[in-house]
């Protein structure tokens, strides 16, 4: 069976129901993260021009949330991302006809636990899965997530039922399965490099002018170092630092996918040369490999970034298939 029907057969859309409700519990808990720390940095200048008096509590919230983030929530963060990539993985594996590498990838996902979260996307249910947050966070930080999830909702944090099916371009059953799978993994590092540079660039700019507007509204008011510091820079370090690691990840991200188009790229080429099927499956699975290492490492993005970028990367990538579809037809004959 041909690629393009595979992927659209019942099993392979469980598989991306449950990563993409799996990354959406991810979103709301970044997202939850994002907006705790926010207006508690703003917070703190604003107060600090209202009340010049010295506010010593704000820095102990800083610091809370900081030991909070370090320990709790980036441990938690990065749980649900590897679980996710690991569902995604297996989506990948049985639609490209890759076979899996349990050195690299680990255990297969446990079918209950990708059942019971495609099921919650099916609802589309604002509850983040209880099992992927609880088992790092507690209950009550779950009920935090879902009592919040109506405000991130309003960020494009909530699941989208759009763009499961035909999720690598029909296009790819008009050549050789050699050719097919090479093509869709291109597609997926093409389409993620072009939102992480321009997610990083937007990043380091907002926290640029953040930082700026932290420091100018209490020095505006001839505040000394020690007021500043503690009214100020340090309630709002959490959310600096949130910013700058964001920024230094999604360049890393945007620059780890050219380096896996680059090497998709020479295996298109000796493909197109002739390189035997049995070594182009080697090669796809070692570039699978990285395409999973780089799933499970890469920040977040919201999705609404993606949807302000999807008519324009959609189209590119369009373009794209069907020139790589086009070269490899005419080997073909």
């Amino acid at each position: 069976m041909p690629i393009a029907s595979r992927q659209n057969e019942t099993l392979p859309l469980t598989w991306l129901s449950a990563q993409r409700h799996g990354y959406t519990a991810a979103k709301r808990l970044f997202g939850l993260q994002m907006f705790v720390a926010g207006p508690v940095a703003l917070a703190g200048s604003v107060w600090l021009w209202l009340d010049p008096s010295p506010k010593p509590y704000l820095a102990i919230w800083g610091f809370a949330f900081a030991v909070l983030d370090l320990l709790l929530i980036a441990p938690a963060l990065q749980k649900m991302r590897e679980d996710s990539a690991r569902i995604q993985e297996a989506f990948d594996a049985y639609v490209l006809g890759i076979e899996w590498n349990p050195v690299k990838i680990g255990r297969r996902p446990d079918p209950e636990a990708v059942v019971s979260l495609a099921d919650a996307y099916a609802a589309v249910s604002p509850d983040v899965p209880g099992r992927t947050v609880w088992s790092v966070l507690g209950k009550p930080v779950s009920a935090a997530i879902r009592g919040a999830s109506w405000v991130l909702a309003r960020f494009g944090i909530a699941p989208s039922k759009q763009g499961l099916e035909n999720w690598y371009s029909p296009a790819v059953d008009r050549i050789p399965e050699r050719f097919g799978r090479i093509v869709c993994q291109r597609e997926n590092c093409a389409y993620d490099m072009c939102i992480r540079r321009r997610y990083a660039n937007t990043v380091l700019a907002c926290t640029i002018i953040l930082a700026l507007a932290i420091v100018l509204i209490p020095v505006t008011k001839g505040f000394d170092a020690k007021t500043l510091i503690l009214a100020s820079l340090a309630p709002a370090a959490p959310l600096l630092l949130l910013g700058i690691r964001n920024f230094r990840e999604n360049r890393a991200a945007g620059d780890r996918s050219q380096r896996i188009k680059d090497a998709l790229e020479r295996v298109w080429a000796e493909a197109l040369a002739g390189l035997d099927e049995a070594t182009l499956a080697a090669r796809s699975r070692q570039i699978q490999d990285e395409i999973f290492e780089h799933r499970r490492s890469s920040p977040l993005v919201f999705d609404s970034v993606y949807n302000a970028m999807r008519n324009k990367l959609e189209r590119r990538a369009a373009f794209s298939v069907e020139q790589m579809v086009a070269e490899a037809a005419k080997v073909v004959g």
